[in-house]
């Protein structure tokens, strides 16, 4: 019964300390350190430079995150309320572009290291508009 109070104690401590921290959207630079543990082969090959655990995670949320981005800027959302098909990070790569993970880790990495000075924006927000200057829609009006 101790052991139950105790445990209910910290919980209630983590949860009201937990709730006044405001999260901060990861960075264009920090997500680049967690691709920076992602090397892609001659053959298009993603591999880890290493199997330290930690790096491990760190290629794992790279891998996540990347595909998401990936996710978003290949669906398309319909809504008979709007003329044009969504398209929520607002790029639209051809589909015979083939987009795959390969791919868009290239592409950050690449764009990462040619905008050292967006190290500190959000990597979403860097993701969105990169995506979108490099495969800008073309609305056709239904």
């Amino acid at each position: 019964m101790r052991m139950r109070i105790a445990v209910l104690a910290a919980m209630a401590a983590f949860m009201a300390v937990g709730s006044q921290a405001q999260a901060a959207p990861l960075t264009m630079g920090q997500l680049m350190v967690r691709c920076a543990q992602l090397d892609v082969s001659k053959d298009n090959q993603v591999i880890l430079r290493s199997g330290a655990t930690g790096d491990v995670l760190d290629a794992g949320k790279c891998f996540g995150h990347l595909e998401a981005y990936l996710d978003l800027a290949t669906i398309e959302v319909h809504d008979p309320n709007y003329k044009h098909i969504i398209h929520p990070l607002g790029a639209c790569p051809p589909a015979s572009e083939q987009l795959n993970f390969t791919k868009m880790i290239g592409m950050f990495l690449d764009h990462a290291r040619n905008h050292p000075e967006q190290r500190e924006q959000p990597a979403a927000m860097v993701v969105a508009n990169f995506m979108a200057e490099k495969y800008p829609c073309q609305f056709i009006k239904r």
